[in-house]
C-alpha cells in the first residue's frame, strides 16, 4: 500500500549534485509534464465542497488558494481519510482546517528525475510548479510514474509488490476500514469474502461515495462502496505491463495473485519507487564511465560555453579547479597558442556542429604546450531538438612515441610472416617425419608381436617382459606419431569430418568398456550418467570418440584412486558431456594453457604420468570444428571436470 505524509518547508527544490555533471543523458522536465488546469478552492470552502468537486473533475487533490491567488495548502484524498476518522459526522469542517500545509514547490525546468527524487526524499505524491510566485500547473505522482515509464521498464511485479497486504471482510463498517486504513497509513484495503478476493476498497472509494455525499461511515458496510472490480496480475507480470493496465483502467492498484492464491498488492507508488530507483542507478552508472573515462570528455552550450569537464580532459590541460574551466567560453584565452586555431574552431562549430581537428595546439594551466586531436559532435535534449555539444579530447603530444610503436608493429609484423612460413615449413616437416617413420615402427611392431607369440619358435618369460616393453613403447610412438599428424591436419586446415548421426551414449558405452581393464588396474571407479533420453549428434563419431578417450586417459593416468564419470545432459540447443575425475587437480594460474600444445604439468603430477601434451590440444580443435566449446573447471589436489558441447 501506499503512504502520503507531507514534508515541510515552502518553495523547497531539489538538491544540486556536487560534480558538475547533473545529468548523462537528456531528460524531459516537469513543464513537459504537469497539469496545466488546476483546480483551486478557497480555505472557507467545506470539505463536502471540496470533495463534490475533485469527484467531478476525478482528481486526487485540490489546492487550496488566498485571495490574490497565492497557493495556501494542498487538499487530497488523505486528508479526507483523516477527516473521516477524526471528524464525528455532525461537523463540517472547511478545506483550511483539514488541508495540508506548508507544501513543497517546484520549478517547471526541474528534470522528472530530480522532481522524483524530491518526492521520494519528502514521501508526497503531488508537486505544485510555480515560477515567480506564479501557480503554473501541478505535477502528480501518475505523472511521473508515466514519464519515468517511457524510458524503460526492467522488472517483474513479484519483486517490487507488497506481500503484506491488509484486508478487510466486505461486511465491515467503513468507519472502522477508514479508521485501520489511517492507522496504518495506506490508501487501500482488499475486501474478502472467505478466502476470496471480493473487491478493493480505497481512499478514492471513501471519499467519492462517502465524504462528497455527506453520508455517515459508520452506518455504511464496505461492500457498499468498494470497487467491484478485483484487477489482478501474475507475479511475473512486468512492471511495465503493470503500469499500462493502471493508466488504462485508471486505477491505482493491481492484486498479484498466484492462480487463486493471493500474494500480494503493487501500486502506483511502488512501481514508481522501482522505476525511478532503477534510473538512478543507470544514471549513476552513466556518470561513473564518464567520471572513469581516459580520454578528456567536455559537453557545452549551444553558445560554446563549457557545462561538463570530466577529470581527464582537467588532467591532460592541467587544471586543479574545474571552473576555471566550467562556466566560461571553451576554451578561456589562456589555454590557447594559436587564435587561428580558436576562431576556426567556433566558425566550424556553428557551420556543422560538429568539427574535427588534427593536431591542435594548447597550452596547459601550466604552460606546457600539448598537441591534441579534438572531436565534437552536437547532443539534443530529450524532445529531440539541439541543445548543445559533446566533445573528446586526445593527447598526441608525444608523436615519436607514436612514430617508433608504429615502426615496431611493422617489424612485428614481419617477423609474424617469418615465424608463419618457418611454421608451415615445420608443419610439413613434421608430417614427412611421421609418415616415414610410422611405416616402420608398425612393421617393426608386427615382428615384435610374432616373435612374442611364439611363432618363430619358443620365447623364455624374461624374453616376453621385454618383448612387452618394445611392443608398447612403439605403440606409444605410433599414437604420438598420429597425434603429430593430427595436429599437422589442424594447423593446415586440412582436417576432414566425415559427419552423420551419432549417439553420443554409444559412444560414451565403447570408452567405458575400452578403459575398463586400466580403470579396474587402478582400482578406479568408472561410470556413465546419461540425463536425457537420446543425445543424437550429426558428428564425426571418429573424432568425438577420439576427444572421449582423451579426456579418459588423461583421467586415468592422473588419478591414483577414487572414480571417474561420464555425464551427458542437454542444455538448450546443444549436449554437454562431462568427464569428472577425483584426480590431482590442476593449479588455478596453469588453467588458461591447459589447451596448448605440448604443456605439462610437472609440479603437479609424478614424471612418470606425463603424456604427450597434444591431446587436449587436439581435443580442442576437433570439438571448435563441430561448433562445439570445451572447457575445464579444476583445482589443485581437488579433481578436475572437462567438459565440451556440440550443437543439436
Amino acid at each position: 500500500m501506499e503512504d502520503d505524509t507531507t514534508s515541510n518547508g515552502i518553495g523547497e527544490n531539489a538538491e544540486l549534485p556536487k560534480h558538475s555533471l547533473k545529468s548523462s543523458r537528456p531528460w524531459l522536465q516537469l513543464q513537459d509534464v504537469m497539469i496545466r488546469d488546476v483546480l483551486t478552492i478557497s480555505p472557507g470552502a467545506t470539505v463536502v465542497d471540496a470533495a463534490q468537486r475533485m469527484t467531478e473533475k476525478n482528481v486526487s487533490c485540490i489546492l487550496v488558494t488566498g485571495p490574490k491567488g497565492q497557493v495556501l495548502g494542498i487538499l487530497s484524498e488523505r486528508d479526507m481519510l483523516k477527516k473521516v476518522v477524526s471528524q464525528s459526522q455532525s461537523e463540517t469542517p472547511t478545506v483550511g482546517e483539514v488541508m495540508t500545509t506548508p507544501i513543497v514547490f517546484a520549478t517547471p525546468r526541474l528534470s522528472i528525475l530530480e522532481a522524483s527524487r524530491m518526492m521520494e526524499s519528502k514521501q508526497i505524491k503531488r508537486l505544485p510548479v510555480l515560477q515567480d510566485g506564479k501557480l503554473l500547473g501541478i505535477v502528480t505522482l501518475t505523472d511521473l510514474t508515466q514519464a519515468l515509464a517511457s524510458y524503460g521498464m526492467w522488472r517483474s511485479v513479484g519483486e517490487i509488490m507488497i506481500c503484506d497486504v491488509a484486508c478487510i471482510c466486505r461486511g465491515a463498517r467503513v468507519a472502522d476500514a477508514a479508521k485501520i486504513m489511517a492507522e496504518r497509513n495506506i490508501s487501500s484495503m482488499i475486501v474478502t469474502e472467505g478466502s476470496v478476493a471480493a473487491g478493493i476498497f480505497t481512499e478514492r472509494d471513501l471519499f467519492k461515495k462517502v465524504v462528497a455525499l455527506g453520508k455517515d461511515p459508520t452506518l455504511m458496510s464496505v461492500d457498499e462502496i468498494m470497487s467491484e472490480a478485483v484487477i489482478s496480475v501474475s507475479p511475473d507480470c512486468s512492471v511495465y505491463h503493470a503500469t499500462r493496465i493502471i493508466e488504462e483502467k485508471h486505477i491505482r492498484h493491481l492484486v498479484v495473485m498466484d492462480e487463486k492464491q493471493l500474494l500480494g498488492v503493487v501500486t502506483q507508488t511502488d512501481i514508481f519507487r522501482a522505476v525511478r530507483r532503477k534510473l538512478e542507478d543507470e544514471e549513476g552508472m552513466n556518470r561513473h564511465w564518464l567520471e572513469c573515462a581516459t580520454h578528456g570528455i567536455f559537453t557545452m552550450d549551444l553558445e560554446g560555453v563549457v557545462s561538463y569537464a570530466n577529470p581527464a580532459f582537467l588532467r591532460l590541460l592541467e587544471v586543479d579547479d574545474p571552473w576555471k574551466i566550467i562556466n566560461h567560453p571553451f576554451l578561456p584565452d589562456a589555454f590557447w597558442t594559436n587564435d587561428e586555431d580558436r576562431k576556426k574552431f567556433f566558425e566550424e562549430l556553428k557551420d556543422r556542429g560538429g568539427v574535427e581537428i588534427k593536431e591542435m595546439s594548447l597550452r596547459t594551466a601550466r604552460a606546457k604546450q600539448i598537441y591534441v586531436t579534438l572531436f565534437s559532435t552536437f547532443t539534443k535534449d530529450a524532445h529531440g531538438e539541439v541543445d548543445g555539444y559533446q566533445g573528446m579530447l586526445y593527447d598526441i603530444t608525444d608523436k615519436k612515441e607514436l612514430v617508433l610503436m608504429r615502426k615496431a608493429e611493422e617489424a612485428l609484423r614481419e617477423r609474424n610472416e617469418v615465424l608463419h612460413h618457418l611454421n608451415e615449413i615445420k608443419s610439413e616437416f613434421v608430417s614427412m617425419v611421421s609418415h616415414e617413420l610410422k611405416n616402420p615402427l608398425m612393421i617393426t611392431g608386427e615382428s615384435i608381436q610374432l616373435i612374442e607369440d611364439g611363432s618363430l619358435g619358443p620365447v623364455t618369460e624374461k624374453q616376453q617382459k621385454f618383448l612387452r616393453i618394445g611392443k608398447d613403447a612403439i605403440a606409444r610412438l605410433i599414437r604420438l606419431i598420429k597425434d603429430l599428424q593430427d595436429v599437422y591436419k589442424i594447423e593446415a586446415g586440412k582436417m576432414e569430418l566425415h559427419k552423420q548421426a551419432v549417439d553420443l551414449g554409444e559412444l560414451v558405452q565403447k570408452t567405458l568398456e575400452l578403459f575398463k581393464a586400466q580403470a579396474e588396474d587402478k582400482k578406479i571407479g568408472l561410470q556413465k550418467e546419461v540425463l536425457c533420453e537420446k543425445a543424437t549428434v550429426k558428428a564425426d563419431g571418429d573424432r568425438i570418440f577420439q576427444v572421449l578417450n582423451n579426456l579418459v586417459e588423461n583421467a586415468i593416468r592422473f588419478t591414483k584412486n577414487g572414480s571417474i564419470l561420464i555425464r551427458i545432459s542437454k542444455k538448450e540447443q546443444e549436449f554437454e558431456c562431462c568427464v569428472e575425475d577425483t584426480g590431482a587437480g590442476i593449479a588455478q594460474e596453469n588453467l588458461h594453457i591447459v589447451f596448448e600444445k605440448f604443456k605439462q604439468f610437472s609440479d603437479a603430477y609424478e614424471l612418470k604420468q606425463r603424456g604427450t601434451g597434444l591431446g587436449l590440444s587436439i581435443s580442442h580443435a576437433i570439438v571448435e570444428l563441430h561448433g562445439g566449446r570445451i572447457w575445464v573447471e579444476s583445482e589443485l589436489g581437488k579433481g578436475s571436470r572437462f567438459f565440451f558441447t556440440l550443437p543439436i
